[in-house]
């Protein structure tokens, strides 16, 4: 049986409907509808060929395109159409679930809309999952928005000083552009929360819809670190490896020099492949770094957001003395990347816990 799901932007609620096979889903304050079909057909049949053949259904002038998103043949096309005489535009997203089976995805405004909304179009599209295996990789429109872009890989030199390491890997500049241009879309979009009562649960969501961007970019990287630390932790002969190795990526990060973005139109975050690339960074995208790491290595993480302290913090599943976060039951060892501590020390003034919330990946 076919799966998939979204993880759509605050606000997106579902709408019942008499097929079993479609989801309809309205946003509560702007005005856009998201429906998802599942659609039955026979095995030769294209995911190009039920995209026009269910636009062609609803009446719509449409640009298509075929793109493949891990491995799986998928279909975007750009869309005009009236709905009660209302002139109406959106994105249509067509994927190939089996042999038998395609979603086929359909996401629009009001033409005097689109402009305003496009952000929240995209991040909604963009957030389908069809394969937890791919769970932790860009989603179908920046996939499909990239997919024509090439460059040659450049060399970096990843240098964690403190524990004695330098690790050469190439990073590729389109990741760092795509990634980027993902995360300044979600900015946008979050933007659009700020007044809000659901500006916590939005503020998260982009955290979160960020995370599963950047994490494939930077696996291979990640690996190597990983990789790098045991090996350095087996020959200082390191009685606790897991602290040894949470403390290395703290102090690296530490060492980080430190960049705000240079307007307020522009997200703060810098996006991960841009950070090993020496590009910048701030509390963030440093916390973000560890947490993914620490992920990828095996120990539980969690990313803290204050926005009365206007700062952030990694936190982590680790049993040792310190300072600590409480978060769904369990306590999370807090770390500060912009002094030179160690784990479980923070800032006095920024320890009132009521004051941070937490965002799980």
């Amino acid at each position: 049986e076919s799966y998939y799901f979204f993880d759509l932007p605050v606000g997106f609620n579902q709408i019942e409907t008499e097929d079993k096979d479609t989801q309809l889903y309205q946003h509560e304050e702007f005005d856009i509808t998201l429906i998802s079909k599942i659609i039955h057909v026979d095995k030769n049949t294209s995911v190009s060929q039920t995209s026009k053949t269910n636009l062609e259904k609803l009446g719509t002038k449409f640009e298509d395109e075929d793109f493949t998103w891990n491995n799986t043949p998928g279909n975007v096309g750009f869309l005009e159409m009236e709905l009660d005489s209302v002139p109406i535009e959106g994105l249509s997203l067509t994927l190939e679930l089996s042999s038998e089976e395609h979603l086929f995805c359909l996401i629009y405004t009001r033409q005097d809309n689109v402009e305003e909304y496009f952000s929240a179009i995209y991040s909604a599209l963009n957030s389908l999952c069809i394969d937890e295996e791919y769970y932790y990789t860009p989603g179908p429109v920046i996939t499909f928005l990239s997919s024509e872009v090439r460059s040659k890989p450049k060399d970096y030199i990843i240098n964690l000083k403190e524990a004695g390491i330098t690790i050469k890997t190439k990073i590729d500049e389109n990741d760092i552009e795509n990634a980027q241009i993902n995360t300044e879309l979600e900015y946008n979009l979050l933007n659009k929360y700020l007044n809000k009562e659901t500006v916590l649960q939005a503020w998260e969501r982009y955290y979160r819809i960020i995370y599963r961007d950047n994490y494939s970019r930077i696996k291979p990287q990640m690996e190597s670190i990983i990789t790098e630390l045991k090996k350095a932790a087996k020959e200082q002969k390191v009685q606790n490896v897991d602290l040894f190795i949470a403390q290395s990526l703290l102090s690296w990060t530490q060492g980080f020099e430190y960049i705000r973005a240079k307007s307020a139109n522009e997200s703060d975050f810098i996006c991960l492949p841009s950070v090993l690339a020496g590009k910048g960074n701030d509390c963030d995208s440093r916390s973000f770094l560890i947490c993914a790491i620490l992920n990828e290595y095996g120990i539980k993480s969690i990313l803290l957001v204050s926005p009365e302290y206007k700062h952030a913090m990694p936190a982590i599943a680790l049993n040792e003395p310190g300072q600590k976060f409480n978060y769904n039951g369990k306590d999370y060892l807090m770390g500060e990347t912009t002094a030179r501590l160690t784990w479980g020390t923070i800032a006095a003034q920024m320890q009132d816990r009521t004051k941070w919330f937490a965002v799980s990946f």
